[in-house]
């Protein structure tokens, strides 16, 4: 039953292909790396975070970065999520010692590819993550703003690597976080799925 089936199926790619070939069906040709709808990318990085008016002393080895991120879509304009976990030593305005925050966020960002293939670009983008933070002074929920920049850089037809730079700030003023802002550096392997 097997062996009929593959028969089957082989016979009837050859008299495609044939079909195909007459000119019964115009192929483009395909290009040589292909992004498909959907990318998902493991990332790690670097975060500075801070909960005061400026950001004059960023300390990349006081925070991390972690997550998996999912980028969908194959033009110029793809859509990007997944969950994001940013660590971090922040200090309030006013005091001179600093305190853990612990931030779980889901990226909602849309990206501008300028090469228009996102498997290997660089980009542009923009959004909101809505996020719940947690630490020695924080227990909230509430919404950054995300803008950024970054690339893809193919390694074959199926992975890149992703660079990526973004400055978050949070939308409110009040609490334990007001004027919470910082900047995450985020690296990590792109596949194609």
């Amino acid at each position: 039953m097997t062996k009929s089936l593959i028969v089957g199926l082989l016979g009837f790619m050859t008299a495609w292909t044939a079909f195909a070939q007459e000119g019964g069906v115009s192929q483009a040709p395909l290009p040589r790396s292909i992004a498909t709808p959907v990318r998902i990318a493991p990332v790690l990085g670097a975060s500075s975070f801070s909960t005061t008016a400026d950001l004059n002393e960023l300390k990349f080895d006081q925070g991390f970065s972690a997550g998996i991120l999912g980028d969908f879509g194959t033009g110029h304009w793809t859509f990007e999520t997944g969950i994001l976990s940013l660590n971090s030593r922040a200090t309030a305005e006013g005091e001179t010692t600093s305190f853990t925050v612990n931030t779980w966020g889901i990226p909602l960002i849309a990206k501008f590819n300028f090469s228009g293939h996102p498997h290997r670009t660089v980009f542009l983008k923009g959004g909101v993550m809505p996020f719940t933070a947690s630490g020695d002074k924080a227990t909230d929920f509430d919404m950054l703003a995300v803008a950024g920049i970054g690339g893809n850089i193919p390694f074959g037809r199926s992975t890149s690597l992703l660079l990526d730079a973004s400055y978050n700030r949070m939308f409110t003023q009040g609490g334990d976080l007001t004027d919470y802002q910082g900047v995450s550096l985020l690296a990590g392997l792109s596949l194609n799925i």
